[in-house]
């Protein structure tokens, strides 16, 4: 799991970042190591690798026991364990902590340096105090900042400088190079021997990383560039070469966006400022759409000084949109650019003020926007309409009592008028569509349809109401036509290469099977075997789409003239017939395992889940004492010599199955009477033991009139029975009706 987004936005650290003269930055040392993975989970953090870091040694399983970089939910877990450290902090401490980190960077700016070293000791002491987290990598344009911290503090370069006699190098805060001694955001771009390629040219322009928008009508002119030249190129194909120099030329004058100097901070504090106002500027062209925000200041005598705050620039699609679609496509661009400031620097919204340039949504005035939607040089960027802002915004004599009227798009001369436009297209294609074919639902209802129309169309001039069109030869008209249309639109570039005795490519589908047309334009498989003396259907057979409806209308026919056989019956029926359907196996298993009558044929018996076993078949206990007891069929026996032949008896069987061993004893029963049975039953006593529980189904040579015998819930045959059950103990217990399960292996 990723975790909740605790993440800052970094547009928002950076343009708070901005605010005041003192500006400082610190980083979290190894930020993920301070937080630790419980134990019951490291082991989905386990990795492998050599033993004391020797690559001749074996790999060794080493679990990590904090959080890595790279895991999802690392960002999160330590955001949160960053913020839970400081909990009990003052409140600027907090707000820096919960506002101005992104991650492990910390950004933020404050009136003076005293405010600034306070406010970095505190925080660095209660991450120490309360989570044992270090705070380093300390950077300022304020050398007095830098002087309060320890060198080893410090940012990496600048430990060793002199603070009061060097220059300070340049400082890189969220992507951005910051220059502490002009205090001012600068440009490197990376031009090194990119290939004229959509790769290339898409790695030219995202070299500067810009989020404020600095450079956006710089950048803009290369993605413009990059739309038109990579509509109809691979990636890595070389690009237009008609475009080459202009491409470059664009490129050169990139690399001059390095000299490029943008002030960190807003306003100048001492400056004195009665009215601070958001103003945004919108525009389109019909290139592209730009937006952008400035702070306006002015004084008592009415002096305005303007900040660039964001600024975005987009290109407009190629085709399919007006100016005035664009201009309120820009218009929703600079609402979204006021929401993001709004809730970034904690501005009034009644503050803002929006300013477009379209009759289409509101005025006229000359406003910076334009420079977002036309593109200047990089060497004009500093000094442009697009950093420097507006003049004189804050008039009120001039903007508050101002009015424009709302033009109609019928009069507006940049709105294109909706002209419909028809056209008749005439045919000449004798094409019957295949598409029909997929209202039919079996092979025989397509052919016999196709060939009534063509005997019909054959004999419309003698109509006869009685005359049967179908024949033979017109089914076979029927069958090539269909296999005609239905080859024609799924092979139509191949059929179209072989009419002009051209090799189809090696790419098409059907390149393996050597394709050849026959007399009647037919594809059919090539091959070998034309001088084999086979027939045609066999040596080379019809091609057939696997994916078309035909396909599916041939193997449903074929498989019911094997009479639902399996699928390599089904199979050699349809190669027998003389087709070659591509995708054959998975076509016909997909069907056969959709056929309805197929599965009521082979579909598997339902079984039902056995009842759970009595527990007589389940307690431990000697043999015999859980006794099953059955009377099998009668078999006849000589019982004396008589003159000239051998009397002869019916005599029975009892089986006394143990229900817990499974061992079987059998006692001979002379008839069936219940002194028989119970001559048995003492006999099985002798031997045996006196068992506890009787089982048996309830035949009527165990099952008499129960009332009488005065057993409760005991129903035995008669009252002898009865009483040498009662003498020895014994219960004897009747299964349920048709129960099997209740004696299992009991009965005989």
């Amino acid at each position: 799991m990723i975790g909740p987004d605790l993440v800052n936005s970094i547009l928002g650290v950076l343009i708070r970042f901005r605010r005041h003269a003192v500006a400082i930055t610190a980083v979290v040392e190894q930020m993920f190591y301070y937080f630790k993975v419980e134990e019951k989970h490291q082991d989905y953090l386990r990795f492998f690798w050599y033993q004391g870091h020797d690559f001749n040694k074996p790999l060794l399983e080493y679990r990590m026991t904090t959080h890595v970089f790279g895991k999802s939910p690392t960002p999160a877990v330590a955001t949160f364990g960053l913020r839970r450290a400081v909990e009990q902090a003052d409140t600027d401490v907090k707000e820096l902590v919960t506002r101005d980190f992104y991650v492990d960077d910390a950004l933020t700016s404050t009136p003076d340096s005293q405010s600034a070293i306070s406010l970095m000791k505190i925080t660095r002491d209660a991450l120490q105090g309360n989570g044992n987290i270090r705070l380093h990598k300390i950077a300022s344009n304020d050398k007095a900042v830098l002087e309060a911290f320890p060198t080893e503090d410090l940012s990496g370069d600048l430990k060793d400088l002199d603070l009061q006699a060097d220059s300070t190098p340049l400082q890189r805060s969220l992507g951005l190079y910051w220059n502490l001694s002009e205090d001012t955001f600068t440009f490197k771009s990376d031009m090194d021997n990119k290939p004229y390629t959509k790769h290339g040219l898409l790695s030219t322009i995202n070299s500067v990383f810009d989020p404020i928008g600095f450079a956006a009508p710089v950048v803009l002119k290369g993605k413009l560039l990059f739309r038109d030249l990579a509509a109809t190129s691979d990636w890595d194909e070389p690009l237009a070469e008609d475009k080459r120099h202009e491409w470059e030329s664009w490129q050169n004058s990139f690399t001059r966006l390095n000299g490029c100097r943008v002030p960190r901070q807003y306003l100048k504090d001492g400056q004195d400022s009665s009215v601070e106002e958001l103003h945004i500027y919108s525009d389109a062209s019909k290139e592209a759409i730009a937006a952008v925000a400035y702070f306006c200041h002015g004084d008592k005598e009415s002096r305005v000084s303007s900040s660039f705050i964001l600024g975005k620039a987009k290109v407009a699609p190629a085709h399919g949109h007006t100016i005035p679609r664009l201009e309120l496509c820009a218009a929703v661009l600079a609402t979204e650019l006021g929401q993001v400031v709004c809730e970034q620097l904690d501005v009034d919204p009644a503050t803002i003020h929006y300013h477009t340039d379209s009759n289409a949504i509101l005025g006229a005035d000359k406003k910076p926007a334009d420079i977002g939607t036309r593109c200047i040089e990089a060497d004009k960027l500093t000094g442009s309409l697009w950093l420097a802002g507006p003049s004189g915004t804050v008039d009120k004599s001039e903007t508050d009592n101002q009015e424009y009227d709302l033009i109609s798009p019928a009069k507006d001369s940049e709105v294109r008028p909706n002209v419909t436009s028809l056209k008749t297209i005439s045919s000449t294609k004798e094409r019957l569509g295949p598409e029909r074919f997929s209202k039919f639902s079996t092979w025989t209802s397509l052919n016999r349809a196709l060939a009534l129309l063509i005997s019909y169309a054959g004999h419309h001039s003698s109509l006869d109401g009685n005359k049967r069109y179908e024949s033979l030869e017109a089914l076979e008209k029927a069958k090539t036509c269909i296999i005609r249309e239905t080859q024609q639109e799924a092979y139509a570039k191949e059929i179209k290469k072989l009419n002009n005795s051209e090799a189809i490519s090696k790419d098409s589908p059907i390149a393996p099977l050597s394709p050849y047309l026959d007399e009647e334009g037919i594809l059919r498989v090539g091959g070998r075997l034309n001088k084999s003396g086979f027939q045609l259907l066999e040596s080379n057979p019809v091609i057939i789409p696997g994916k078309h409806h035909v396909a599916t209308l041939l193997v449903r026919h074929h498989h019911s003239q094997v009479y639902h056989q399996v699928r390599h019956f089904t199979a050699g029926a349809i190669r027998s017939a003389g087709y070659w359907i591509t995708g054959s196996k998975r076509l016909v298993s997909s069907l056969l395992n959709k056929c309805v009558r197929c599965l009521r044929l082979r579909g598997k018996p339902v079984v039902h889940l056995m009842a759970y076993l009595p527990q007589d078949r389940l307690t431990p206990s000697p043999p015999f004492t859980y006794v099953g007891v059955d009377i099998f069929s009668p078999w006849y026996v000589s019982s004396r010599r008589t003159r000239g032949a051998h009397s002869k008896q019916k005599r029975w069987a009892a089986p006394f199955t143990c229900l817990v061993t499974r061992a079987v004893h059998i006692e001979v029963v002379e008839d069936m009477s219940s002194s028989s049975f119970i001559n048995a039953l003492r006999r099985f006593s002798a031997i045996r033991r006196n068992a506890k529980v009787f089982r048996s189904g309830r035949g009527t040579n165990f099952v008499g009139c129960t009332g009488p015998v005065g057993i409760p819930a005991i129903n035995v045959e008669d009252t002898p029975v009865a009483n040498h059950l009662l003498r020895n103990g014994t219960v004897w217990r009747f299964n349920p009706p048709h129960a099997l399960i209740w004696v299992g292996f009991g009965r005989g």
